[in-house]
């Protein structure tokens, strides 16, 4: 795409550009009405993924232009970053971008229309490798399509799954990979407390990150009853709580080495869930995919066949699946798992994206309204949203003391 006019000959656009910004600094969000709020909190952000792609295509012109060496820097994202005064992996990535776009029209127009933003196009620039680039420029508009209507990590999934179409001999070495490279790095440091980290492959990633949300869940519970008895009020924030959400990560972890020392011998341990959906038009066919969501190819779910649970879920073009009873008071069994494995995450319209292990599974039209408990009347809420739909409005508590 060309530009109409030089910004560096004419100054004008972007006097304009700075001036409008300007006029929005000025503005006050604290006394804007509540729609005014919301229009520009939005608006902005759709506005600022314009101007990133605007900043990537300008990036990699000035790149290819090899004036950026005039002044002997080493590359254009060093000197982009230096005289832009941001990190240097900021400036990197957006001529990373510039240059990856050149090869992608329809990743750029959507980028510089607003439609996705730099997190969508850093994940074409991932697919954009010499052994996908025939397959990703014939199905680049399907994966626009996508990035456009899909919710980001919806998205994701649908390139994971994309990857596995076009590139099944390739992904088994991949996962080969992931798995032998598999590290957990626990070392005092010299004041005697311990650093961690590591990385685990998918499967196993999925299993340790589920049982540390549960349990920090629970340690998440446990804070919000300690502040509602100590302030002596229901509603409590964040702020209220004893410890961050960073402290239950660390404590859940404890918990989870704790419950491990005093585990029975010849306990049974949990196992992954392996979900094999066909059917489902989101994903054009079917895939394997863990409960949370994580797709899974050949190289992932053929060495746990001997220990994982395997369940197969059929679904038509209009999202139906399993006929079950409706004189049940709570969704239970097949029921409720068609459900988890069909909505994916919470469903409440704000854009919840709690995965379904992690949901309840609500009636649409209440069980107390007559509404029967069948899957069009079911759907995923997490617990917070589900509580608040019954929930009873709350008078706020006073100010805290200065």
């Amino acid at each position: 795409m060309k530009a109409d006019v030089a910004p560096e000959r004419d100054v004008g656009v972007l006097g304009a550009l700075r001036q409008a910004i300007g006029r929005c600094a000025a503005m006050d969000p604290e006394g804007a009405p509540a729609g005014v709020r919301h229009e520009m909190a939005v608006a902005l952000l759709v506005e600022r993924a314009r101007l990133d792609a605007l900043a990537a295509r300008w990036a990699a012109a000035w790149d290819a232009s090899g004036s950026w060496a005039d002044d002997g820097s080493r590359s254009s994202g060093a000197r982009l970053g230096r005289e832009a005064n941001v990190a240097g992996r900021t400036a990197k990535a957006q001529v990373r971008r510039g240059r990856h776009l050149r090869d992608l029209p329809l990743v750029g127009a959507a980028f510089e229309a607003g439609e996705i933003g730099a997190d969508h196009v850093d994940v074409f620039v991932r697919l954009h490798t010499p052994e996908h680039e025939e397959a990703l420029a014939r199905d680049e508009a399907v994966l626009v399509g996508q990035a456009r209507s899909l919710r980001f990590a919806q998205f994701e999934q649908a390139v994971a799954y994309w990857l596995l179409r076009v590139d099944a001999d390739g992904e088994t070495e991949r996962a080969r990979r992931e798995r032998d490279g598999r590290f957990v790095s626990l070392v005092r440091t010299f004041g005697g407390s311990f650093d961690l980290r590591g990385r685990l492959d998918a499967v196993w990633g999925t299993a340790v990150q589920g049982e540390l949300q549960r349990l920090e869940d629970l340690l998440y519970d446990d804070d919000v009853a300690e502040a509602r008895a100590r302030l002596g009020c229901d509603h409590v924030g964040s702020a209220e709580l004893a410890r961050t959400p960073a402290q239950r990560r660390a404590d859940a972890l404890v918990r989870m080495a704790e419950r491990s020392r005093a585990a029975p011998a010849g306990g049974r341990r949990p196992e992954p869930l392996i979900t094999v959906v066909v059917g489902l038009e989101d994903f054009a066919g079917g895939l394997c995919r863990l409960d949370d969501g994580t797709v899974l190819g050949r190289g992932q779910w053929l060495p746990l066949l001997e220990r994982a649970d395997i369940e197969s879920i059929v679904f038509d073009s209009a999202r139906r699946a399993l006929s079950v009873s409706v004189r049940e008071r709570f969704f239970t069994g097949a029921l409720r798992r068609v459900i988890q494995v069909r909505d994916g995450h919470c469903r409440h319209p704000s854009g919840c994206d709690v995965p379904a292990g992690r949901c309840q599974v609500d009636h649409i039209v209440p069980w107390e309204a007559g509404g029967p408990t069948t899957q069009a009347n079911g759907r995923l809420l997490c617990g917070p949203h589900n509580r608040a739909r019954t929930a009873r409005p709350r008078s706020r508590p006073p100010p805290r003391a200065a």
